[in-house]
Formats: structure tokens, C-alpha cells, sequence
């Protein structure tokens, strides 16, 4: 058992690591953001090494096993967490939609040269996908972020809209599915809320099958949500996320569960996202 604790926690770290050396060689990622502030670039790696060597003295220590195990386990938990988190994410990414797709919101994340970067263009891709002879609308939900990168001038929606137009299949081609932007929200539960707020202005949007794409280690967290607000008959599905996107995109979000599941977690997060907004502004 100290073992298969040991692994799993030196399996932790080894992400960590390999997180964070992605990040240091890539101009483009940043290290997900703790509360106050973003930890610098050599951060992620150096949390990432004492981890393991933690878990690997932990384990070769010569001290009782009362005291050392219980660190072990601590050490350990992440790292389990962390494999039932790529199970879970990775069937996001295979489910398919529960319900007609009447309506289909498409979260928005950051742009890159004021264009939808790949995650974004994978969820379009997953919304097009998803698109029926019943879909009437696709909403389009991003304003202007506070995870938008520093030169972008225009909302995610406008973007996503103006992508959807201009790449998107003949399912949306054919002009009777209507692009709606939703360019207010700075945030997850905003996008949720303020999509709401459109549907609600057109006559049986609300009671009619709706549809929610993300990426698929986003799926979890969106679907709590949506349950919060009592739309359990609305369906979150994700788009696959390539695994070069763990060092930012997933360790975010699997370190945002943590923060989540606590009392009053996602209270906690807005908090977080409104620091997130002051400082970028």
C-alpha cells in the first residue's frame, strides 16, 4: 500500500513537473492563476520536484511507518484525484448530446490575435458537430475576459460568431440556425446566467432541449453549476482537449475542484475570477 501511495504521489508531481516545463518553453502558456496572483514561470516545475522528492523520502524514510504514511497518503490524494479526473474528462469528450438540440451555447475562452484560439476552435468545431435539422439557435457566450490575452480588442462572442459565419459547415450555413452573442460575461457562471437572460426573451427556449459545449476538463464544473440553478434537463457535453494543455488548461481546472467542492466554492471562484478582472484591468 505505501507503494502504490508513493506512486501516486511522485505520479503528482511528475505532472507538476511536466506541467511546468511546458510552460516555461512555451511563450504563449502561463501558469493557472492561485487566488492572489499568478506564481511565476518556475514555479510550477519546482512544486513539482519537491513533490516528488517528498513522496519518494516519505517513502524510503526510516522513521515509523504512523508518522510517514499519513504524509504519504496526503501526497497521494492529488495524484488519485488526478487519474479519476483524466477518466472523467475524457468521457466528457466522448458523450454525446441527451436532449434535441434546440439551443446550443458555446462557452468562450481566451483569443489569440483576436481570433478563437484552439480550444476555442475546438468547441465550435464540437457545437457544429452537435447542430441538427432542430437546432434555431447557437449562442455565443464571451465578452471581454479577464483570461483574454492582452491584445484583444473584441469580445470572444463576436469572435465566435464571425468564426461560425465565415468556417462553419453548411449545417449553419444554410441560414436558419441564428448566431446569437452573448458579449457581457467575464465568467463561467455569467456565461451561464446571462445566456438565460437572452432565452428567456424568445418564446420556448427555455422549455425546449438545450445544449452546452466547453472542453471536456470544463464539463464537471459547468455542470454543477447548471444543476445550482435548477436546469437539470440541459445537457454540457466537451470538446476534446489535447494533452499538451494539461500544464494550463487542466491543472487549472482540476486544481479549481478542489475549490469547488468546499463550502461555498463556487463563491470562492467568483472571488478568485473578479481579482482575475482588476488586475487585468
Amino acid at each position: 500500500m505505501r507503494k502504490i501511495l508513493a506512486c501516486l504521489g511522485a505520479g503528482f508531481g511528475s505532472m507538476l513537473l511536466v506541467g511546468g516545463l511546458r510552460v516555461v518553453a512555451s511563450s504563449e502558456l502561463r501558469p493557472p492563476r492561485l487566488p492572489n496572483r499568478r506564481p511565476p514561470r518556475w514555479g510550477l516545475p519546482a512544486v513539482g520536484a519537491a513533490w516528488m522528492l517528498a513522496s519518494y523520502s516519505s517513502y524510503q524514510a526510516r522513521a515509523p511507518h504512523r508518522l510517514t504514511t499519513p504524509l504519504l497518503t496526503g501526497l497521494a490524494v492529488p495524484g488519485a484525484t488526478a487519474i479519476i479526473f483524466e477518466a472523467v474528462r475524457r468521457r466528457c469528450a466522448a458523450k454525446n448530446p441527451t436532449v434535441p438540440p434546440h439551443t446550443v451555447i458555446v462557452l468562450g475562452c481566451a483569443l489569440k490575435n483576436n481570433q478563437p484560439s484552439e480550444l476555442l476552435a475546438r468547441r465550435l468545431h464540437r457545437a457544429v458537430a452537435v447542430c441538427d435539422e432542430r437546432t434555431e439557435r447557437i449562442i455565443c457566450a464571451g465578452g471581454l475576459g479577464s483570461e483574454a490575452v492582452t491584445d484583444a480588442t473584441r469580445s470572444e462572442a463576436d469572435a465566435m460568431v464571425e468564426w461560425l459565419a465565415a468556417v462553419a459547415g453548411d449545417v449553419v450555413k444554410r441560414g436558419d440556425i441564428e448566431l446569437i452573442p452573448e458579449d457581457q460575461s467575464t465568467n463561467t457562471s455569467e456565461n451561464i446566467d446571462y445566456a438565460c437572460e437572452l432565452m428567456r426573451g424568445i418564446h420556448g427556449a427555455l422549455s425546449a432541449g438545450t445544449v452546452i459545449v466547453t472542453s471536456d476538463f470544463h464539463v464537471p464544473r459547468v455542470a454543477k453549476l447548471v444543476r445550482e440553478r435548477g436546469l437539470e434537463s440541459w445537457c454540457v457535453i466537451g470538446a476534446y482537449t489535447p494533452l499538451r494543455y494539461w500544464a494550463t488548461s487542466m491543472l487549472r481546472e482540476f486544481l479549481a475542484q478542489f475549490i469547488l467542492w468546499a463550502p461555498r466554492g463556487n463563491t470562492r471562484i467568483l472571488r478568485i475570477s473578479r481579482v482575475q478582472q482588476s488586475v487585468s484591468q
